[in-house]
Order: structure tokens, then C-alpha cells, then sequence
């Protein structure tokens, strides 16, 4: 990382209080500018809370902007990096004021698309495993654009079509419940009570996980919905078998 240029002594980089992970309807908040740099990436700025979402997880980054020191910053990448959020801008860093009040403002519509598309592979991924238990969910990517849920093993106790039938039916029952989604913090004994669950806690760490009423709980840092029903559609794109897996497609929103 390469210092920029700002005014003031920039303060050591704390690990980034992630204010998304309590609540993914803040779109507005305020910080502190901390410091700034840049990277391959680009140039970057870090605050010393932030509401943006990283990127990872199967989930892309919000957008939005910062206003500090009288300037506006547009953010248009955010990664998760050691601890430390850093916000990826377009416009120049030098002279900025460290310490500085800053205001954070994300792109509400696609932290609402993105929490959609996320919740959306977690209930796919919790049915399926509930009516095949074949299939062990391994890898979810929540992007708008073609998003898909993937299991080790191959599917034996339907047929394709009855299977499409049986989660389409199941995901429209779950919404029209309007099922609750929560999260909470775990520690390494419960962590390790979870199903297919390889998570390492460092001692004295929690780990965040995300449940859909019943369904057993995810270890998950993404952004989701309060209740199902939010999803106001929900369609089993396509179903693919690579090699010893089986990967669902889907679609909501």
C-alpha cells in the first residue's frame, strides 16, 4: 500500500467497524476518515466505521459516495483487506484532512438487489439440502448476474423435473410464510455443531451466521433481507452437473 498525500498525521488503520453487518437498511451514516492509499486497484480512502459492503462472499461491493472536507468521493469498489475496509474512489486524495467527519451514502437499490440475490441462495441452498441430503451446499455466487448455488454431489432422489418442481414449489411456500431471516454470533463449539461446517475460529472469535427460521444456520458476513417475504419472485434458472457436482441457477428478485 502507498501513502497519499493528505494533510495531518494519518491515524494506524484499526480493524474497520462493519456497520452493514447490523443492519443492511442503512444507507446514510457517518465516519472519520482514517487514511488513505492506494494500490493496484486504484486509490482508496479508509474510515473508521463504514456502512459500504466489501466485496466476497459470493457478493459484490456497494457503491456510493463519501463527502468529506467540502469534496465529494464516488465510490465505485470496496474490498476487505486485513481487517481493514478500503474504499476505492475515482477522484484525487491529496489534501485531504485526516480526522475529517465524512458522510457515507451507498446506492440503495443495488444493496437491496444484492441482499436479495444473497437471501435468495441461502433459502435455495436450505431446501435443497432439507429434500436432497445428497447435496452439501459449497459455493454461492450472488451476483445480479447469474447468480447460482452449487452442492458437492450429485442429485439421486429425483428426478431433474420432479426436483425443479419440488424446490419451486417449497421456495413459494417459504416466501408466502414471509419466513424470518436473522443473524447472530456463534463461537467454535456451535461452529462445529453446524453441518459440513470446516470453519477455524482464532480463540475468543465469533463467527457471524445467517438463519432462515428453521433452517439450520450459515456462517455468512453478507448482507440479507429481514424476511422472505421481500422476495417478490423467485425461478430455478438451469441445472448443471460439473464433474462430481450440481449447480442451480436461479433468479430473484
Amino acid at each position: 500500500m502507498t501513502e497519499s498525500t493528505s494533510k495531518g498525521e494519518p491515524n494506524k488503520p484499526k480493524d474497520t467497524k462493519l456497520l452493514y453487518l447490523s443492519d443492511t437498511y442503512k444507507f446514510e451514516a457517518e465516519s472519520i476518515l482514517v487514511c488513505s492509499g492506494s494500490d493496484t486497484k486504484g486509490t482508496f480512502v479508509v474510515l473508521d466505521e463504514t456502512i459500504f459492503y466489501p466485496q466476497g462472499g459470493g457478493q459484490p461491493s456497494d457503491v456510493g459516495i463519501i463527502e468529506v472536507d467540502n469534496r465529494t468521493l464516488n465510490v465505485h469498489f470496496v474490498s476487505f483487506n486485513n481487517g481493514i475496509v478500503q474504499h476505492y474512489v475515482k477522484e484525487s486524495v491529496e489534501n485531504l484532512n485526516y480526522a475529517s467527519p465524512c458522510k457515507m451514502k451507498i446506492d440503495s437499490d443495488r444493496r437491496l438487489k444484492n441482499a436479495k440475490s444473497h437471501t435468495g441462495g441461502h433459502l435455495l441452498a436450505g431446501i435443497v439440502e432439507k429434500i436432497a441430503p445428497e447435496l452439501v451446499g459449497v459455493k454461492g455466487h450472488h451476483f445480479p448476474e447469474g447468480p447460482y448455488v452449487e452442492f458437492k454431489g450429485k442429485l439421486s432422489s429425483f428426478t431433474t423435473n420432479e426436483f425443479i418442481d419440488k424446490v419451486t414449489e417449497l421456495i413459494k411456500e417459504n416466501i408466502d410464510a414471509n419466513r424470518i431471516v436473522s443473524a447472530r454470533e456463534i463461537d467454535q463449539l456451535e461452529l462445529r455443531n453446524l453441518r459440513n461446517t470446516e470453519y477455524q475460529l482464532q480463540e475468543g472469535k465469533k463467527a457471524r451466521v445467517v438463519q432462515i427460521d428453521d433452517f439450520e444456520p450459515v456462517p455468512c458476513g453478507g448482507t440479507h433481507l429481514k424476511n422472505l417475504g421481500e422476495l417478490k419472485n423467485f425461478n430455478i434458472r438451469k441445472i448443471q452437473f460439473p464433474k462430481e457436482n450440481t449447480k442451480i441457477g436461479y433468479i430473484c428478485g
